[in-house]
């Protein structure tokens, strides 16, 4: 049976509002902007992304957006950082609070939990896209405090809300042309929340109920370790060690590819 999760709006938001301020403080404490935070950005690129991309799922929810492809992230981030040249942290933080407060009173304005459109072709549920600022906030934090020698640490139970609030979107990060003749079922217990089974068949990923499914192997992981391998912020193998991720089954060696089958 195809399973989606739907965590709770306020829960969400309320999550927001403690991780918006707790990142908004860290901005506000940086004085060089210049260290490598991820990849090739810098703190000030990332904080100029962070501040954007709460503006633009604001903008999306309201229905005002135009509208981003899902598989050309990477290509816009780009051009949003080429065409906005500021990069102080401590002003990217007022901008940063603006759109996130602004989306947060939005979201709780809205009865239920309606359909939305992030990115161009794909609809969520509203938690979907709360979920997704939520990730950014946490990973984004993350990135920007250590590159900055200033603590950061990732609330489980906001890494678990993120996650369920990810599952609607899971089967657009598939990466077709990969996962292109591959039959693959992973039984998926981020700890904390209900297993589900990801299942993966010619090009196509659905998420189920994992009661009485036959899988190829099981993953059992803390959510916070999840979220941080989900951005390739770490590799699997301390997690392993400390028995933070820990896999077993009939094929459990089939594990090792699952990450590779994503859009990165």
């Amino acid at each position: 049976m195809t399973i989606t999760y739907a965590p709770s709006v306020n829960a969400l938001c309320d999550a927001l509002v403690v991780s918006r301020e707790k990142l908004s403080a860290t901005m506000r404490q940086v004085t060089d902007p210049s260290p490598r935070a991820v990849g090739t950005w810098t703190i000030g690129e990332t904080a100029q992304h962070v501040s954007s991309a709460a503006e633009y799922l604001l903008a999306a929810v309201r229905g005002e957006a135009d509208l981003e492809r899902f598989d050309e992230v990477d290509e816009i981030n780009a051009r949003v950082l080429a065409e906005d040249e500021e990069r102080s942290p401590r002003i990217l933080a007022d901008r940063f609070d603006r759109g996130s407060m602004a989306l947060v009173a939005y979201a709780r304005t809205v009865h239920g939990d309606p359909t939305v459109v992030p990115f161009a072709g794909l609809e969520v549920p509203l938690a979907t896209l709360l979920g997704i600022e939520l990730g950014e906030v946490l990973i984004h934090g993350c990135d920007i405090a250590r590159a900055a020698g200033l603590p950061w640490q990732i609330d489980r139970a906001h890494a678990v809300l993120a996650h369920e609030a990810y599952m609607p979107l899971l089967p657009s990060t598939l990466d077709r042309e990969r996962a292109s003749g591959v039959r693959l079922a992973i039984d998926l217990r981020v700890r904390g929340m209900q297993p589900v089974v990801v299942r993966i068949q010619d090009g196509v990923l659905v998420v189920e109920d994992a009661h009485g499914q036959r899988v190829d192997c099981h993953i059992s992981v803390d959510p916070v370790v999840y979220l941080l391998l989900e951005f390739n912020r770490i590799k699997p193998w301390k997690p392993m060690l400390r028995g933070q991720l820990v896999t077993w089954g009939r094929r459990p060696w089939r594990v090792s590819g699952f990450g590779s089958l994503f859009q990165q």
